[in-house]
């Protein structure tokens, strides 16, 4: 059994989830069924309490959102009850002090074994309010020179977790303000490293059939062959 699951098998008001060691990000666990939520020290901060200070639900995230931004979250977390997909997404949320925030959430779910319905999901959350700026500016500079390499990896993020561009896009700019990396190396690398990675017949014949499917259903007539 792992931390997250051991976590969410004690009281959840004396559980303890450890933070990620990065700054302004922290973890986070729901178990579906009770309603109980673990949240890291981080994550009490980022949505403006002090660790322990209030009991982490779905409903009390929900009140965080930015109202413009609430029917997205929710629809994507009723989509990945439902599917069992990974999730990510870039939103605005206001802390317990009235600040503004954008943070950008990543998670997954994790089924029953016997029954296959989804009883957790987790993940972690990311405070990019100090780094959006930068992060916009040197994306820019970045995709100007890098555009091909950029898009390629928004793909595969896109792909793996089941995210739109937006987000794949927002990942890849928290991961390269907050590793200190450049937005075009840090995509190269990972594109270097998928192509050396090998992903599995499983997923290989997934995708063959994804790629066929759609073929078939956009393929236009067939050219006739002309008589000789």
């Amino acid at each position: 059994m792992d931390e997250t699951s051991e976590v969410l098998g004690q009281d959840s008001e004396n559980a303890v989830l450890p933070d990620l060691g990065v700054d302004n990000s922290g973890q986070y666990v729901w178990n579906v069924r009770t309603g109980w939520g673990v949240w890291s020290d981080a994550v009490y901060r980022i949505h403006g309490y002090e660790p322990g200070a209030v009991v982490p639900s779905i409903e009390l995230v929900l009140q965080h959102k930015h109202p413009e931004d609430r029917s997205l979250a929710e629809g994507i977390i009723e989509r990945s009850l439902a599917t069992g997909r990974p999730y990510s997404y870039c939103h605005r949320i206001i802390d317990a002090r009235d600040r503004l925030h954008w943070v950008i959430v990543v998670g997954s779910c994790v089924r029953d074994a016997d029954t296959s319905e989804v009883v957790q999901l987790r993940g972690y959350v990311a405070d990019i309010t100090r780094s959006q700026e930068r992060a916009a500016s040197t994306a820019v500079m970045s995709a100007s020179l890098n555009s091909a390499a950029i898009e390629q990896a928004k793909g595969a993020l896109m792909i793996v977790y089941g995210i739109d561009a937006e987000a794949a896009f927002q990942l890849l700019c928290w991961y390269s303000q907050n590793h200190n990396v450049k937005l075009a190396r840090l995509a190269a690398h990972l594109l270097t490293t998928i192509s050396h990675h090998d992903v599995g017949s499983p997923m290989r014949g997934a995708m063959d059939k994804l790629l066929f499917d759609v073929a078939h259903e956009l393929q236009g007539p067939r050219p006739q062959r002309r008589e000789t």
